[in-house]
């Protein structure tokens, strides 16, 4: 099937698509329906999943994909963008996970060690403790 047979999509409907069982995304001015791929794919779906229904394009170059994938890809092509511009990616990540993220970045950051272990004097002394128990259980 040549381009100007494919069905064509606007943006507007493309970014409808965005669901785990009804996943499209633009890559080449072509649409495709990776719906089916989301939990197959050797990245895992959130790669593909945050980009739904926009223009994935940069992101499948620049992750650096087999000449096999870009021949995978050829299969999901159910049409065409219609005209217009590619909308702004949205975040890489939801926004309870982002928030996440970078709060276990900043931690890691400032982390200076030694937070939330048992100091070995500790250790030691229960150690001691229960030798002693031990002991004057054997008397």
């Amino acid at each position: 099937m040549s381009q100007a047979e494919l069905p064509s999509y606007t943006w507007e409907e493309i970014k409808k698509h965005d669901k785990d069982d009804d996943c499209w995304v633009v890559m080449y001015d072509k649409v495709l329906d990776v719906s089916k791929w989301l939990n197959i794919h050797p990245g895992g779906l959130d790669p593909i999943k945050d980009m739904a229904g926009l223009d994935i394009t940069s992101s499948f170059e620049s992750i650096g994909h087999t000449s096999t994938a870009l021949v995978k890809s050829k299969t999901f092509i159910i049409g065409r963008v219609e005209g217009g511009k590619a909308p702004a990616p949205k975040p890489a990540a939801t926004e309870e996970r982002k928030k996440w993220s970078e709060t276990s970045r900043a931690e890691l950051r400032n982390y200076k060690g030694g937070e939330g272990i048992i100091p070995l004097w500790q250790i030691v002394a229960g150690l001691v403790v229960l030798l002693l128990m031990i002991i004057y259980a054997m008397l």
